[in-house]
């Protein structure tokens, strides 16, 4: 399965990058972070890790760094730093997600 969401995800964005995402685009990095969940959840970790490492990376390239799908993005790769018990990693990438926000939202939201 990790090899067919990698390659939707190489299909889909091997183009140069468009001035705006699609919803086609938003919809494809959501599902490849749904199969990071799944990975996540049946303990599948290195899995997990690898193929949200890609996620993110396709994240920020086509949706950029602020888009709530790559904070989601970032958010699921901290918790699996932070299974693998990669503690300043995980905290590092869940740092960069709150930050984003409390810069979005403000910090009393």
């Amino acid at each position: 399965m990790r090899v067919i969401v990698a390659l939707m995800l190489c299909v889909l964005f091997s183009s140069p990058l468009k001035a705006q995402p699609t919803q086609q685009d938003v919809e494809a990095i959501d599902r490849a972070s749904q199969q990071v969940l799944e990975f996540f959840q049946s303990a599948q970790y290195d899995q997990a890790r690898a193929l949200a490492e890609e996620t993110l990376k396709t994240a920020k390239r086509v949706l950029g760094p602020d888009h709530a799908s790559t904070l989601a993005c970032i958010n699921n790769l901290a918790a699996i730093y932070q299974k693998q018990q990669r503690y300043a990693l995980a905290l590092s990438l869940y740092q960069r997600v709150l930050d984003k926000k409390e810069q979005g939202f403000g910090k009393d939201h």
